[in-house]
């Protein structure tokens, strides 16, 4: 078992231990843990597991790369990686997206290192998912 399963486990027990706690009780504070746990899961099944060849969303990554190529033919700006990469061909790229734009939902107690740890947990779970497959 791999160093970032480990991690990712311990994570997951650590957020169980926290649900029958108080301090998660609280919905503005759920979402510290809770939320960019299931936005790496639901990043790594839709930009990962889902765009394998054969899977549904395969197609729409191959659509993706045909227009940015069409808009970018010359390739001078790289459109592939600087549009592509967020929009799903990288799952890291798309998690970190989504979890840094869902974030503003909670805008209303918006607090800089809470957004930073909220998108890096996010991140840091599909990266352990990702890196057990590779």
């Amino acid at each position: 078992m791999k160093k970032q399963t480990v991690y990712l486990l311990l994570l997951l027990c650590l957020i169980s231990q926290f649900v029958s706690n108080d301090f998660l009780k609280k919905s503005e504070n759920f979402f510290i843990i809770y939320e960019p746990a299931m936005i790496g899961i639901v990043g790594y099944v839709l930009a990962y597991l889902l765009a394998q060849p054969g899977m549904i969303f395969n197609a729409y990554l191959g659509f993706l790369i045909d227009v940015l190529n069409k808009i970018d033919p010359s390739k001078k700006m790289n459109l592939v990686y600087w549009i592509g990469k967020p929009l799903g061909l990288c799952e890291i790229c798309f998690t970190g997206q989504l979890a840094f734009w869902l974030y503003f939902r909670h805008w209303h107690n918006y607090n800089f290192m809470v957004h930073v740890v909220y998108f890096s947990l996010a991140i840091f779970i599909v990266h352990s998912l990702t890196d057990e497959q590779k």
